[in-house]
């Protein structure tokens, strides 16, 4: 399960690798991008070493006249990333349902008993 930060890495490289499965982006373009509140080139750059140990993306540093650029490839994992999440939601909603409706079936059975009795 990824924190917040990580989740919003994660949609921003799903939306820039939309069509094609490898990109290149640079740091400071992920940055301007994502516009986080206290996000720092290190603390992103612990995100997607973390999302790269975890198997959602390949990363290969590269440089570009000086620059530090990200040769990113959205692996297998990493594709089902969105659709995950949306299952995800979806059981949370089943089981919330369930125990709405389980707990107003004994609050009635509760309700004829003590009719009953």
């Amino acid at each position: 399960m990824l924190n917040k930060t990580e989740n919003k890495v994660m949609c921003l490289l799903l939306e820039l690798g939309n069509k094609k499965t490898t990109f290149l982006i640079t740091p400071l373009d992920l940055l301007n991008m994502l516009a986080i509140k206290g996000l720092t080139t290190t603390n992103l750059e612990k995100i997607i070493n973390a999302l790269c140990v975890d198997g959602f993306i390949d990363l290969i540093y590269s440089d570009r006249h000086g620059e530090k650029v990200y040769c990113i490839t959205l692996l297998e994992k990493g594709k089902c990333f969105r659709r995950n999440g949306e299952k995800i939601k979806r059981t949370l909603i089943f089981k919330l349902v369930v125990t709405v409706c389980f707990a107003f079936l004994s609050f009635l059975l509760g309700l004829i008993l003590k009719a009953i009795f």
